[in-house]
């Protein structure tokens, strides 16, 4: 067994679990109401674009904040948007646990 099919084996497996088939079913209902969709797809780009200013070295206006911040606060009342976000951060926590131990395994930290 090669590097690769051990990986795609790890992708399977990971296809399995509860939380990408959560992510996945709320990625799919979300998907279905075009409007809603479309206002998550726009608050994602707007977090993106923040997230590069501030990698840039870019401080945010007050207005830039504020914007986002009432965008988030709109659109997080939704429930189906709001589900979407919740099951993406928690599949997102699971897939980062899953790294780390890769990173510790191969002992690729930096202490």
């Amino acid at each position: 067994m090669t590097i690769f099919d051990a990986a795609n084996d790890f992708a399977a497996a990971l296809k399995e679990t509860e939380s990408y088939l959560e992510f996945i079913k709320a990625k799919e209902a979300l998907m279905e109401d075009q409007e809603k969709y479309a206002m998550a797809k726009d608050y994602m780009e707007r977090q993106m674009e923040i997230q590069s200013l501030q990698m840039a070295g870019e401080e945010l206006t007050q207005k830039q904040i504020d914007d986002y911040n009432q965008l988030a606060d709109k659109i997080m009342i939704i429930p189906l948007i709001a589900e979407y976000f919740e099951a993406q951060v928690k599949f997102s926590i699971y897939y980062q646990e899953i790294a780390d131990r890769i990173i510790q395994a191969v002992d690729l930290n930096l202490d």
